[in-house]
């Protein structure tokens, strides 16, 4: 009577068991077919998925002006002088006078368009 019991019992277990994975497929119909579609029209995107954007690294200038930036500062900190001015490590680079045109500059090319101007 005991293997009767436990053969109905698995017989209804395997009658739920259908039942239920006939449920999942019914509710997971729209999705599958609309993930179908998807891959169809777009290939190589996924739904629901993440995506990843790499951007280029710093270029050499824009890595060297970060380091001249960091050791001018780090030099201002230690020493307690700025990095421009009479007393800073570049001199008077950073003073009104610096760039200072003390001469004319004479142009060589100006005068040999002279006869094509003028």
């Amino acid at each position: 009577m005991l293997g009767i019991g436990g053969t109905q019992q698995a017989y209804n277990q395997s009658n739920l068991d259908l039942a239920y994975n006939d449920f999942l497929s019914q509710r997971d119909y729209l999705s599958k077919q609309l993930a179908a579609r998807n891959a169809y029209l777009n290939p190589g995107m996924s739904m629901g998925g993440t995506s990843t954007t790499t951007l280029p690294g710093a270029s050499w200038l824009q890595t060297g002006l970060g380091t001249a930036a960091g050791l001018g500062g780090a030099y201002s900190m230690l020493t307690g002088n700025p990095i421009f001015g009479a007393n800073g490590l570049l001199g008077n680079l950073g003073s009104s006078s610096a760039g200072t045109i003390t001469r004319p500059i004479l142009d060589s090319t100006a005068s040999g368009l002279s006869g094509v101007i003028g």
